[in-house]
């Protein structure tokens, strides 16, 4: 058996696995980052909402016309007009991992939009679902 620290909060545990990093689940979660902006009360749907909105607004700003779906089960979220050119896009609420700074969020597929847009506590990162890549709009 192993003695090894928790690397949240540095509390030793004994376990068979050399690979455990954390002591219990409540670590594991508390090395995320939560988005701050959304309220751990508000429900899941209500959270993509407010997410929706806040980059819509972010496009918007950016001289992008925005259409947001009516239905729960359209192929995206958004789709953002500028210069005759469509852009489809789906947002993701996303987190930050502590210990390397990366974006941690559920895969976007490629087929069905042409721009991720990650919101964080930090603001909006638009990625490209293929590459994962940091774009600007």
């Amino acid at each position: 058996m192993l003695s090894i620290p928790c690397q949240n909060c540095g509390q030793i545990m004994r376990t068979w696995l050399k690979d455990q990093k954390y002591c219990s689940p409540r670590c594991r979660k508390d090395v995320a980052v939560k988005p701050g902006q959304f309220s751990t009360l508000m429900s899941t749907g209500m959270r993509g909402a407010v997410g929706e909105l806040t980059v819509s607004a972010d496009l918007i700003n950016k001289g992008y016309e925005v259409f947001r779906s009516v239905s729960q089960c359209a192929s995206c979220d958004l789709i953002a007009l500028r210069d005759g050119v469509a852009v489809r896009v789906e947002v993701r609420t996303a987190a930050i991992y502590k210990p390397t700074g990366k974006l941690c969020y559920s895969i976007i597929n490629p087929d069905k939009a042409d721009v991720g847009a990650l919101v964080t506590i930090n603001g909006i990162t638009y990625i490209e679902p293929k590459t994962r890549a940091t774009i600007a709009l």
